[in-house]
């Protein structure tokens, strides 16, 4: 998935966010990708949404990210990319 923006379809309303990073993991089988529409949280922090999708499959759906490992996966990619930008 190499795009730089998400347009999805959530209770009949196109949301349309902006695309962090998306990798593949040999080792899951899975891509990842991370995306934010830029709303912050309570403490003033960008919110930064993770989904895994099947990186096989030309019709993408995004599925939510539950297993703690492919979590912490993705967070490490993710502290890799913050340090090199």
């Amino acid at each position: 998935m190499n795009q730089d923006k998400l347009i999805m379809t959530i209770d009949g309303q196109e949301k349309i966010y902006d695309v962090y990073y998306s990798f593949t993991c040999p080792q899951t089988n899975k891509g990842y990708i991370a995306y934010s529409e830029h709303k912050k949280d309570n403490d003033g922090n960008e919110i930064i949404l993770v989904s895994s999708y099947d990186p096989n499959i030309s019709t993408t759906k995004l599925y939510p990210v539950t297993d703690p490992k492919e979590m912490e996966l993705v967070q490490e990619v993710f502290e890799k990319i913050k340090s090199i930008a």
